[in-house]
């Protein structure tokens, strides 16, 4: 009897651990579920997309984690408030939950007069909403009233907003962010490529366009803030990075309240790269300690730059700064140590800066003469690689001929002594950009020209000199450069120093000193995606290599290497660690 009531409950173990496996295993994808305003219903639509919901409250009701509501063209009179009804939370960067446009479609939230964010995402009770996409949105904020168009907090963290429009924002201000008194947290918001205009307010009434607080590690990247009065960026705390920006003042004579960007905090983690500035008080405002700002272009402003630091913080650096046009480029207080070098207030040739184009115009003093800061930035405000030159420009944008850029890849080589060594490279550039190849040394040999994209080829002659060799092949101003073992195989030893870097979670830039004959050549590999070479990848002899480590958003510290060594040598690795 016993032994049949064992067999039993076998028998039903298994069933159970089947139907639990199969549960899983077809468990169903992420769903993609449909809203058409005009067209759909609430009551009788399916959520397909040939039965849509009617809004976006319902599509947002019935989506699981990961889920994606795709929403047609039409316009939604009705709030997204997380209090009323919640979005449920994605897992991950990969996996979010995603409101969007439909491709091609135009989607306008215009919620009903009430003194209400057009959107809010909060937390509630157990509910704390997390990795949250909004994308491809118009929000029509003429309804929001005495509130700002935007807001979040109460635990909200990795939200991102992404091509989002911001319109007729006149009853306060553009986007707050903050836990409302409560502890402090690691947000990891993100407003990517997002439009604001907040145009209400007055001179006694200024409204803040983008307001962070309490909230750390926020990326703003990419985005157009036109603002008439108040502070259009203002981020409080660590971990923020400002980048490519574009901030218009819409007045002749930017009023005292009017501050393009803002930052404030103590730990020296924050971060302002490749803005642009336009007529407002204060282009950018660095409080306290340790704030980082490199190649803004700040033009029409009473002041440009403006540093207040304290003695015992650490150093504020102010580098690579176009601050031409401003009744003062830079000024300091506090008492504290700053480094502020190599910034340009004389006049560097913008293309066009009363209407607002702050690019650089062939001849201007502002090209090729920049600090090369590679650990903090690859690229410039439009996307172009930085430097297009020998070394870095001033200034947001980085100047090349109109309409051709060039760029190859890679940019160097390290080949063998052997005869007829050489390689191939490729040239990267608009369809009607011709370019030749031209090598600068007698025993660099290639007739390479082309126009558009393409390759050039090469050989050397062979050197059995015992003695490595650099040289460079030119084409379109672009360098590619060249080094030429000796045929010294392992006779060479190479020491790199130092033999372990470690970083914080916000990455940044770190040099590695290699040390060796003149006669070695050499070449350096980043053992890990998060970790580029910034400088040159080969050379010879005793040199600096120069990387820059990405900011760490896994949550969990990681290590990796990096391998300088030469032809047929194991050669010498060297340590990087970054914390979580």
């Amino acid at each position: 009897m016993k032994t049949n009531m064992a067999k039993a409950k076998v028998a039903i173990l298994v069933v159970l651990i089947t139907a639990a496996i199969s549960f899983m295993a077809f468990r169903p994808t992420p769903t993609e579920i449909f809203v058409d305003g005009t067209n759909g219903s609430d009551v009788m639509g399916d959520g397909t997309t040939g039965n849509p919901y009617a809004t976006m409250n319902k599509g947002v009701s019935v989506a699981s984690s990961g889920d994606t509501v795709t929403c047609r063209t039409a316009t939604y009179s009705e709030r997204i408030d997380t209090a009323v009804q919640t979005i449920a939370s994605g897992s991950s960067w990969s996996s979010p939950t995603t409101i969007r446009a439909q491709a091609g479609h135009t989607v306008t939230i215009a919620p009903p007069t009430a003194a209400a964010p057009a959107i809010y995402l909060r937390g509630s009770g157990n509910y704390v909403p997390s990795y949250i996409v909004l994308q491809d949105l118009i929000l029509d904020c003429t309804g929001v009233q005495g509130a700002v168009g935007i807001q979040y907090g109460a635990g909200a963290n990795h939200i991102r907003f992404d091509h989002v429009v911001e319109n007729n924002m006149t009853g306060g201000g553009g986007v707050f962010i903050s836990q409302g008194g409560g502890p402090v947290i690691n947000a990891y918001d993100e407003f990517i490529n997002c439009t604001f205009n907040v145009t209400g307010g007055s001179s006694a009434n200024a409204y803040d366009g983008f307001e962070v607080t309490e909230s750390d590690y926020c990326l703003f990247k990419n985005n157009t803030i036109i603002q008439t009065w108040g502070r259009s960026l203002l981020f409080l705390g660590k971990g923020h990075r400002i980048l490519g920006n574009t901030v218009n003042g819409t007045l002749a004579v930017p009023p005292s309240t009017r501050t393009g960007i803002l930052i404030s905090g103590t730990d020296g983690s924050n971060l302002a790269v490749n803005n642009a500035i336009r007529k407002v008080a204060t282009g950018i405002r660095l409080d306290v300690s340790g704030q980082r700002a490199f190649n803004n272009s700040i033009y029409g402003c009473t002041t440009g730059i403006q540093i207040i630091n304290f003695a015992g913080f650490a150093a504020t650096t102010v580098e690579n700064n176009l601050v031409f046009g401003n009744t003062t480029a830079i000024t300091q207080g506090g008492g504290g140590t700053n480094i502020v070098v190599n910034n340009q207030s004389t006049d560097p040739s913008y293309v066009d800066a009363v209407n607002g184009d702050l690019h650089l115009q062939s001849g201007s003093t502002a090209i090729n003469v920049g600090l090369n800061v590679a650990g903090w930035l690859q690229d410039d405000r439009d996307g172009t690689a930085r430097p297009q030159g020998a070394v870095f420009d001033i200034g947001a944008y980085e100047y090349f001929a109109t309409g051709c850029p060039y760029a190859f890849s890679p940019v160097d080589s390290l080949d063998v002594a052997n005869p007829n060594a050489g390689g191939s490279f490729a040239v990267t550039t608009g369809s009607g950009c011709s370019w030749t190849a031209t090598p600068s040394d007698s025993w660099v040999h290639t007739s390479s020209s082309g126009t558009g994209s393409g390759s050039i080829t090469y050989t050397l002659d062979d050197n059995f000199t015992a003695a490595a060799r650099s040289s460079t092949i030119i084409a379109a101003g672009q360098i590619f450069n060249i080094v030429q073992d000796g045929g010294l195989g392992t006779n060479c030893d190479y020491v790199v120093t130092p033999a372990q870097q470690t970083f914080t979670r916000l990455g940044g830039g770190g040099t590695l000193n290699v040390s060796v004959s003149d006669r070695c050549a050499w070449r350096v590999t980043s053992n890990a995606s998060w970790i580029h070479l910034t400088s040159r990848t080969t050379g010879l002899g005793t040199s600096v290599v120069i990387f820059s480590i990405d900011f760490n958003a896994t949550g969990a510290s990681r290590v990796s290497t990096i391998t300088v060594s030469g032809i047929g040598t194991a050669g010498t690795t060297v340590t990087v660690k970054q914390k979580a």
